[in-house]
């Protein structure tokens, strides 16, 4: 099994994005005077684009990284090895993670630095962005955090969109 790890931290307040408004109207988008934030730590598998994600108010770091492999490791018992491209954040390299490495199906490859094209599962962040924080206000971060759970619950809803965005990326992988 091959996935693509990262994290991403969108903020519970409105982001305007894009929009068709005719000519001499105004449209208004609500925002929120909170900066709350919602940290999402995902691995999506290259070849079928299902993707594990762990969600936390709280920051993304080692204790974060081990759960999603621990969650990689129970979700693919039959895998040999699970090979796991990811980005140089400083979690990713730290001691206690290689230590879990170690003794685990989880082999850890580095993309280069600065190089968040290569890293597919930043598409898909662009796909979550457009159909859960684009033009969207949400009255408070329980309905926030609400809907970004469920775009990924539901993600097999967004299939042919997010198959159409990682289409180049995988026959790099072929």
């Amino acid at each position: 099994a091959v996935f693509f790890v990262d994290a991403v931290h969108p903020t519970w307040n409105s982001m305007a994005a894009y929009g068709w408004i005719k000519k001499g109207t105004i449209r208004e988008l609500k925002s929120n005077s909170g900066r709350d934030r919602l940290n999402i730590h995902g691995a999506m598998n290259a070849e079928t684009l299902e993707t594990t994600v762990i969600a936390s108010e709280s920051n993304i770091n080692t204790d974060s990284t081990i759960s999603l492999f621990q969650a990689l490791e129970s979700i693919y018992p039959l895998a040999t090895v699970i090979y796991v491209i990811l980005d140089n954040a400083k979690y990713h390299f730290s001691r206690s993670v290689f230590e879990y490495v170690k003794n685990s199906k989880i082999q850890l490859i580095f993309l280069p630095s600065y190089s968040p094209e290569l890293n597919l599962i930043e598409r898909l962040w662009r796909i979550f962005q457009k159909n859960v924080l684009y033009n969207r206000h949400y009255e408070n971060f329980k309905e926030f955090k609400k809907s970004c759970i469920c775009f990924f619950k539901n993600q097999s809803d967004h299939f042919e969109e997010i198959e159409a965005i990682m289409g180049s990326g995988l026959e790099a992988l072929a």
